[in-house]
């Protein structure tokens, strides 16, 4: 439906069906969402600009690098961000196609047993890692108003899952823990 014209101070209000902030896009509909679609394009366009630069290097030297300059573009300020299932299954696609692509595997094949025996978590485990350990360290803020919006958030349920799921209490596990928990978790998942 058309929205009506607004005019403040003799000013039009112009519309617009998506924005971007920090360098997050988001786009309106019957709520605010992320799209992570545009994450995703930067993202192959690096990783395949790594892996074009060091064609013939050692499979881990590749890991590496897309590790350090790939993984920051599909994940930044993922923690903050309330991605939807699907939307963090799609960027899980991605990560493992670059193991693929590294590993000269096949599309049908999976990466999970790589990812493991490399020591590494696939996306999803990521996504979990990050936001476990961003809200650990807004719990321990000594901020008043990060605390409110923590103790607000503390009784969600997204937050109950996640710890029970997890084995973990925010509040009081080291980030060391929540590492060892989210790995373990990822290994019973292979």
């Amino acid at each position: 439906s058309e929205i009506a014209r607004q005019i403040i101070w003799h000013y039009n209000i112009v519309w617009s069906t998506s924005l971007k902030y920090l360098g997050v896009h988001f786009k309106s509909g019957l709520s605010l969402e992320v799209e992570h679609n545009i994450a995703i394009q930067k993202f192959y366009t690096a990783a395949n600009a790594v892996c074009s630069h060091v064609r013939f290097g050692f499979e881990m030297s590749k890991l590496f690098l897309v590790e350090s300059f790939c993984l920051p573009i599909l994940s930044y300020c993922c923690e903050s961000l309330n991605y939807s299932k699907k939307q963090v299954h799609h960027l899980n696609v991605c990560w493992n196609n670059v193991y693929r692509k590294i590993f000269g595997m096949n599309r049908w094949e999976s990466v999970r047993e790589l990812q493991f025996l490399c020591e590494r978590l696939d996306f999803v485990h990521i996504h979990v890692l990050r936001k476990l350990t961003f809200l650990s360290k807004i719990s321990r803020s000594s901020n008043a108003i990060l605390k409110i919006c923590f103790n607000v958030f503390n009784r969600s349920a997204e937050l109950s899952l996640l710890t029970h799921e997890f084995n973990v209490t925010i509040d009081t596990c080291t980030i060391g823990t929540l590492r060892h928990n989210v790995f373990d978790n990822f290994a019973r998942t292979i």
